[in-house]
């Protein structure tokens, strides 16, 4: 049959020439938006032929169960996820089918240790990061894709259940696996408990998971999916920042910091989380001091890989070349009230605060005037030693704290050696050193006990 122009007519269920699976998973996700399951499920059907080991479509398949009103289907379906994905060394994807498991049957202890297993403390089998290759969607579908097929519903969701089955037996699994942040560090029993505390929440295309200016109270992990973050509100204001994929982690500086969210994270497809939440986390923390210790060291890497990408000391360096820098620095634990630099003396070296918080004062006509304050990122020491003089301020911390320090001797070596980095010092001493000035005039005229500016950046 033609239309009027000659142009030769196929059936409405028929996918006209998709060049990839990639174009057939799109139109899938298509489907599932207008809520028809049963040609998605055909299509998940027809990639899983395709792809037998990847874990997504068989995420995608069990959904169309459950669509469907196929709970037992759905249910072995998110079983037998779990322990392919572990297996295959995507352990976020199994996890998010242990949660799906568990939110049909109440729980899933069993399926969360079979994780802990191999990725927890005690596994043998972490190492070297190893996994199957995901779905290659660039693969070229020569043939028009038919979802007009006759089939009883039935027997589609039996037959592709034996195909997922039937997949796991041949599927050539790493004998080695990547970590999983955080939880790599807990025993069998923690690891099992902190997954039971963490939320899997599913944010649809073109939600908003995080909003600048919020309040911290949770971080989050992409188990599959994608978001973008970026700056501003609407078509002219909004400048993006970055995309991220699954493994990533986004949120924990705000939380790390105790500061208001930065910037805003938008689901770019279905996306599937794992939302650390602040207040289990810390009741986690209580009663676990191993948990602590997970926690705390899966902080520290993120400042410092944050610190790395972001601070200015860093940025003439290549990626070696910044742990070997780092490396020079030495760490310090300081309680609060603890005096770090005091004014008059001489400058010992330069500081980065790693975690945490300080003030910075001054003395003048007897009395303390508070120049600004410091948080995690910030520099401070560098005065004294583009000068050469004592130290114009003194700076003490209001918080716990962990200080990295870098000798004088070997700040002046990279100061002489580097042009840029010497000419980003002469310049944020020169701004400084004039809005100190200005936080000391404006207190002579208010004659007040101290004062506060808006500039966080004023250090010593």
């Amino acid at each position: 049959m033609t239309g009027d122009g000659g142009e030769k007519r196929r059936p409405a269920g028929r996918l006209i020439m998709p060049r990839t699976i990639g174009d057939v998973l799109k139109v899938a996700d298509e489907l599932k938006q207008k809520r028809d399951w049963l040609k998605a499920l055909k299509i998940h059907r027809l990639v899983m032929e395709a792809a037998p080991y990847d874990g997504e479509v068989r995420l995608d398949i069990a959904s169309a169960f459950m669509a469907l009103g196929f709970e037992e289907p759905a249910a072995a379906t998110y079983m037998e996820t779990c322990r392919h994905c572990a297996r295959a060394g995507y352990p976020l994807q199994s996890i998010v089918a242990a949660k799906k498991y568990a939110q049909m049957k109440g729980g899933a202890d069993e399926m969360f240790t079979f994780i802990a297993g191999l990725y927890g403390a005690e596994a043998e089998s972490k190492g070297k990061t190893s996994r199957i290759s995901p779905i290659d969607k660039e693969i070229p579908v020569k043939d028009d894709v038919n979802l007009d097929y006759p089939i009883d519903v039935k027997d589609l969701v039996q037959s592709t259940l034996q195909l997922v089955l039937a997949a796991s037996k041949t599927a050539p699994y790493p004998e080695t696996l990547p970590p999983l942040p955080i939880l790599t560090d807990l025993p069998s029993e923690l690891f099992v408990r902190l997954i039971n505390e963490v939320a899997l929440r599913t944010a649809p295309p073109g939600s908003i998971v995080i909003r600048e200016g919020e309040e911290a109270t949770n971080f989050f992990m992409i188990a599959r999916g994608r978001v973008t973050i970026y700056k501003g509100e609407g078509p002219n204001r909004r400048i993006e920042l970055a995309r991220l994929g699954e493994g990533s982690v986004f949120g924990e500086m705000a939380l790390i910091t105790q500061s208001p969210r930065t910037a805003t994270v938008e689901a770019g497809q279905d996306t599937e989380l794992l939302d650390f939440g602040k207040e289990k986390l810390d009741t986690l923390v209580e009663d676990s001091v191993v948990i602590e210790a997970a926690l705390e060291r899966f902080t520290r890497e993120r400042l410092i890989s944050n610190l790395l990408a972001t601070n200015p000391i860093f940025q003439p360096f290549d990626r070696k070349q910044r742990y070997q820098l780092l490396a020079r620095f030495t760490a310090h634990e300081v309680t609060p009230g603890t005096v770090l630099v005091r004014e008059g003396q001489i400058g010992r070296g330069l500081y980065i605060i790693l975690y945490g918080q300080a003030e910075v004062t001054k003395q003048e006509d007897g009395k303390s005037v508070l120049v600004g304050t410091l948080k995690s990122g910030d520099i401070f020491g560098e005065i004294s030693l583009i000068k050469d003089s004592q130290t114009t301020a003194s700076v003490a911390a209001t918080s716990h704290c962990t200080i990295l320090f870098l000798p004088k001797e070997y700040f002046q070596k990279l100061t002489e050696s580097i042009g840029d980095l010497r000419e980003y010092f002469d310049e944020l001493s020169a701004r400084r050193l004039t809005m100190t000035e200005k936080a000391i005039q404006k207190a002579r005229e208010l004659d007040e006990e101290a004062i506060v500016l808006e500039d966080e950046l004023i250090m010593i």
